[in-house]
């Protein structure tokens, strides 16, 4: 109660910070509690503390409260009188007519039951003449007692979403008017804690005349204050929570609802039943049966003013007991081929019989469960067994787990297993190609001992090793990436039965798996050009291959952007008519299988026909290294050309000197002689095989570093 108390006073300081921060005005001293509801808001006249000291001080002196009521503006300095509008009176109730405007009449006509009285005059009477609560120990949880009494008053004209400043005055018997209280409240805004609790089922109880069902619902100390306080629908309001009160978990009730043959079905509200601990409410429900009758509940929280909440847990169960429960009473045995058959009695068509529990213990008196079947089965036959063996066999019905209840005493029945067949091989085995993979398949293994099929593969039929299994159908696929198409590859099949007796190998099937066979390409490429004609040629990789058939050539000019097909070859050579001088040429090669598979291919190589006029070098490349200055030019073979020559000046010199000649196949020259800071400039020239020297090309100056 200390913890409550405290979460009801900290609210209190809360709502009269925010007035006297937001509102300079005058209102009662007193904070009172309200709450929205769907049937509009709630006024409460009295807190906690004052409740035991209603009788003396209110009910005596108390003629009627007034409630007015103006809507509330977190922005406003000042609230005038005139805005108030007088909501209504509240006092306790004086007639029937009363009475059955806030309880309803069936709902009177409970109380008259519930309280003794013969009719429901008595029913008035007995709340003018008993105004303590303690006179209502059940009924005062519910917010119509507090209303017939007087204590809370409802504002059910309200729009959803408003909030509501209400100001409520005290007329005594005496006819004097003095201030009671305040309260602010948002309309239809509900009950922000209630979808963070939820009743759990803790225990369903059966009988064969009653069933009773427990749920629990956890509410730990201190949860409240770390579920999110939704904000007020004021727009300009910042302060989170402020138009919110909320009920103690505490007091949260349970609406039960039963499933009929039209659906689900609210019947009664369960009271909650708070543990010592004060962290743990119980709901409990129990119903009276038929037999058998299956009884479907689950519940919908809500506070006392009839804000819902989350759906429990659902529950289910049937009015049964252990003694009416049909049960196993007897196991028949009887040996067959490769396995024990027990048979029993077929059970009645129940929905609270799931199955039917088969186990058995060895001669070594270790148990297994041998398997759970339909409980509209009569028969089951255990194939998994051991010859010479001595077996104890228990069979017993299964029920509903929610019902607690089972077959306590198994029937049983004790056998050995002497019969047994050797199990067959498959048959009508074949194999193919099915997305380049291989594929085999057989026909279905009907023998009920089967336990499944080992696959052995081999590249010879004298070398077959197991690759697979158990495989518990009749096809499978290869898809071992060691399997390639180079080779033939050799499959047969071992069935292998429970008890771990295998057949013979079946028949044996071939195939060469359609799968690329990967290569590689020639890694080299030469040329020689004579009578105008260029002979092409690679090293032959068929001799490190034997699966390499042929060779595919491609061909493209420096001005082309792809590769087309120059020729197909058989050998490691061609020859290509079609050379024109000036022009370079890019060519490559691949292998091809005799499947058709290609590797990638090469590398490319370049040639060039020399052109009749000599060319000059125009692009080349000089940079500083540590040995000097290193110059460069692209690595093109012409045919006709003998030799490179370099030629260097200084920046501030007017004539170039050659500093070295180098073979037509060099491409790379570096000049060691040159001084450090110093700029220099270079030129190349071309000489050809009769000797004669063309123009330098263009110039390219660097500055030498130092080492």
């Amino acid at each position: 109660m200390l913890q409550k108390r405290k979460i009801f006073l900290a609210i209190i300081i809360v709502f009269s910070w925010v007035l006297t921060k937001a509102q300079e005005i005058h209102l009662p001293e007193k904070n009172l509690m309200s709450v929205s509801s769907p049937k509009g808001n709630f006024i409460y006249f009295f807190n906690g503390m004052e409740i035991s000291g209603v009788d003396t001080f209110v009910q005596k002196n108390t003629a009627y409260f007034t409630i007015k009521r103006a809507k509330f503006d977190v922005t406003a300095t000042e609230i005038k009188e005139n805005v108030f509008k007088k909501v209504g009176q509240s006092k306790m109730s004086t007639s029937v007519k009363e009475l059955n405007k806030i309880f309803g009449q069936t709902k009177v006509k409970e109380i008259q039951k519930l309280l003794g009285l013969s009719n429901e005059d008595a029913v008035v009477n007995y709340f003018n003449t008993h105004k303590q609560i303690e006179s209502y120990p059940i009924m005062y949880d519910f917010i119509e007692t507090k209303q017939a009494l007087g204590h809370v008053f409802l504002d059910e004209n309200v729009i959803e979403g408003e909030v509501y400043l209400y100001v409520v005055k005290r007329v005594t018997t005496s006819n004097i008017i003095e201030d009671w209280g305040y309260a602010i409240t948002q309309s239809k805004s509900g009950n922000y804690f209630l979808p963070y609790y939820k009743p759990l089922l803790a225990d369903v109880t059966t009988g064969d005349s009653v069933v009773s069902f427990t749920w629990k619902m956890p509410i730990p100390q201190g949860k409240l204050s770390t579920i999110p306080i939704p904000k007020s629908n004021i727009d300009k309001d910042t302060i989170t929570g402020v138009l919110r009160i909320l009920l103690t978990p505490a007091k949260t009730r349970a609406n039960l609802f039963i499933k009929s043959k039209n659906g689900f079905v609210s019947t009664e509200t369960l009271l909650p039943v708070l543990n010592e601990t004060e962290d743990t409410i119980t709901y409990q429900y129990q119903k009276r049966c038929t037999p058998e009758e299956e009884v479907t509940a689950y519940l919908q929280t809500e506070d006392e003013v009839y804000n819902k909440g989350i759906e429990s847990d659902t529950a289910y169960t049937i009015a049964l007991d252990q003694k009416s429960i049909p049960l196993i009473y007897s196991v028949r045995l009887r040996e067959i081929v490769n396995g024990i058959q027990l048979s029993w009695d077929k059970l009645p068509n129940k929905p609270y019989i799931t199955g039917i529990e088969i186990g058995r213990y060895n001669s070594d008196e270790k148990y297994d469960s041998v398997a759970t079947i339909s409980a509209k089965d009569t028969s089951f036959t255990d194939y998994k067994i051991e010859v010479g063996q001595h077996y104890r066999y228990k069979v017993k019905a299964v029920f509903l787990p929610e019902l607690n209840i089972e077959q306590a005493v198994p029937a049983e029945a004790v056998g050995t297993f002497t019969v047994f067949n050797r199990p067959l091989p498959v048959t009508n085995l074949s194999v193919e190609n099915k997305n380049k993979l291989p594929f085999l398949q057989w026909d279905e293994v009907k023998d009920p001992s089967f336990y499944g099929s080992y696959i052995y593969r081999g590249t010879s039929t004298k070398n077959l090793s197991v690759i697979a299994g158990p495989i518990k159908t009749n096809y499978f696929i290869d898809s071992a990436t060691s399997v390639t198409g180079r080779s033939e590859y050799y499959y047969a099949i071992i069935n292998q039965n429970l008890r771990e007796d295998t057949s013979v190998f079946s028949e044996v099937v071939r195939i060469v798996p359609d799968k690329k066979i990967e290569i590689t390409y020639p890694s080299t490429m030469e040329f020689y050009y004579a009578n105008g004609k260029l002979n092409i040629s690679w090293n032959d990789v068929r001799s490190m291959d034997n699966s390499i058939e042929g060779f595919v050539i491609q061909k493209k000019t420096s001005t082309q952007k792809s590769f087309a097909n120059l020729a197909y070859s058989t050998n490691n050579s061609i020859e290509d008519g079609e050379i024109k001088d000036g022009v370079t040429y890019e060519y490559r090669v691949a292998a091809i299988t005799y499947k058709g598979d290609n590797s990638e291919y090469s590398n490319g190589y370049t040639f060039a026909l020399e052109s009749k006029e000599i060319p000059q070098v125009n692009i080349f490349y000089t940079r500083n290294i540590s040995e000097g200055i290193e110059i460069s030019w692209p690595s093109v073979i012409y045919q006709n050309r003998k030799s490179y020559n370099i030629y260097r000046r200084l920046a501030t010199e007017q004539n170039f000197s050659k500093v070295a000649t180098l073979p037509s196949n060099t491409f790379l020259y570096v000049d060691k002689t040159g001084d450090e800071n110093k700029i220099y400039v270079y030129k190349i020239s071309v000489t050809q095989n009769d000797g004669k020297e063309g123009e330098k090309g263009k110039s390219v100056s660097i500055r030498r570093l130092k080492k």
